[in-house]
């Protein structure tokens, strides 16, 4: 194939959530990448008042949340790549997709873990305040090093080489 000109890949990097039409009204071209934008803001938010004092929010559920935006970050390069070499936006590229998607089960899982300490705590005890830093990382390098399998693994795959 040949190589894109600075000009396209300019073109894909703008919008690299949308391939053409998305079944909207042509007035609404290009509003889920509005839409993705205009999320952050909220959800800063959301992450400022989850960590006051008041809510009592878990450390493991509040580091969760916040393992969100590695989530949200990484889609934009995936959804960069997913546009640029595959000409096609993430959610059909799997590889990428799958990856990015990963981040956002453990951020969940992160959460969910959290609440359920707390809640297993006896009543009126509250949690040490300590995030499993040393397991947070190891589960985080095995689901990135699975991730880096699937990619290098997938094109022979999907050629049928393995």
């Amino acid at each position: 194939a040949a190589a894109a000109s600075p000009q396209e890949v300019a073109a894909l990097a703008t919008d690299a959530w949308s391939v053409g039409a998305n079944g909207l009204p042509a007035a609404l071209a290009g509003v889920e990448t509005k839409l993705f934008q205009a999320g952050l803001a909220p959800y800063l938010g959301y992450l400022y008042f989850l960590s006051r004092p008041e809510t009592k929010t878990p450390p493991l559920s509040n580091f969760g949340a916040r393992f969100l935006l590695l989530f949200v970050f990484a889609t934009i390069p995936a959804g960069i790549v997913a546009k640029a070499r595959f000409g096609d936006i993430l959610a059909n590229v799997d590889v990428l997709h799958g990856s990015s998607e990963a981040l956002l089960t453990l951020s969940n899982l992160l959460f969910a873990l959290g609440f359920a300490r707390a809640l297993a705590l006896p009543r009126g005890e509250e949690s040490d305040g300590d995030v499993p830093i040393v397991g947070v990382g190891k589960l985080v390098g095995v689901s990135l090093a699975g991730c880096a399998v699937a990619a290098v693994a997938a094109p022979a795959l999907l050629a049928g080489a393995l």
